[in-house]
């Protein structure tokens, strides 16, 4: 069973025009795993609200969060290894979210 917290995150730092993320952590979710078996209709109709509406890379979208869910299951321990978040700038000239150390 997956289960979500409701909390909104400001990722945005508009004084610094940089992209904010985390730390934060989640439940592991064994089901991941049998989603990402799954074929695409299946995922398109059953994690979509509007599945006929989607974009054309919703699925693998989707997919790619699973895969992070499955690879990543203790964030805390595995992305924000020193407890801190990742912060990104967009690159003005590609439009690209470019980390920043």
């Amino acid at each position: 069973m997956l289960v979500v917290f409701l909390k909104v995150f400001d990722i945005y730092d508009t004084e610094n025009e940089q992209l904010c993320i985390g730390p934060f952590n989640y439940r592991p979710w064994p089901d991941a795993r049998l989603w990402l078996m799954q074929p695409d209709e299946d995922i398109l109709d059953n994690m979509s609200t509007s599945p006929k509406v989607e974009p054309p890379d919703f699925v693998a979208h989707v997919r790619s969060t699973l895969k992070q869910i499955v690879d990543h299951p203790y964030p805390l321990t595995t992305v924000f290894i020193d407890g801190t978040g990742h912060k990104f700038k967009k690159n003005s000239d590609t439009g690209a979210w470019v980390a920043i150390h």
